[in-house]
């Protein structure tokens, strides 16, 4: 809690709307703040040794582990993610400094957290969870049987995060 007090006040994120997004995201990344290290599952990233970890769940090295290390490294820190990628769940400190890291600087969501509206929370959501606001993941073109691009495809846990959003927004009136 210390470390989200001070980045929230240390990144900005001062409006009401934006802390709703911002936690809303959190809770389906961790499964409300219990899981800090993707669960083994049927995806590929769950088995890398930079699979998602922290609040935000950071994947890959190239992507996110590397550019968040020289962040890091810039702010004055002695880090070594690419041979302890663990750090990103373990240390408190970065835990909580990779989200909002993730957020403000890397992929900016900021920029879609003016209203809270189910549109601003999707384009927030396939950010978070996808690293774009187009599309999610890929599937078989049907007719072809070419992997695409998915549109249409929605976040993973698109539900719990509306469902959050919603508890957030009674819980947290914005005026």
């Amino acid at each position: 809690l210390p470390y989200i007090n001070k980045y929230l006040k240390e990144f900005g994120i001062t409006s009401c709307e934006e802390r709703i997004h911002f936690f809303t995201q959190i809770a389906e990344e961790t499964t409300q703040l219990k899981d800090l290290s993707e669960l083994p599952s049927d995806y590929a990233s769950s088995q890398s040794k930079y699979k998602g970890r922290g609040l935000m769940q950071l994947t890959g090295w190239e992507y996110n582990y590397e550019p968040f290390e020289t962040y890091c490294k810039e702010q004055g820190d002695d880090v070594d993610f690419e041979n302890h990628p663990e750090e990103v769940a373990t240390n408190p400190k970065y835990a909580v400094l990779s989200a909002f890291w993730y957020w403000k600087i890397e992929q900016k969501c900021s920029r879609y957290c003016a209203d809270l509206s189910e549109e601003s929370l999707l384009k927030v959501s396939k950010l978070v969870n996808c690293g774009n606001t187009e599309f999610c993941g890929y599937k078989k073109n049907p007719n072809t049987g070419v992997r695409e691009k998915c549109y249409d495809c929605e976040p993973n846990g698109w539900s719990k995060r509306k469902k959050e959003f919603e508890r957030l927004k009674g819980l947290f009136p914005c005026e």
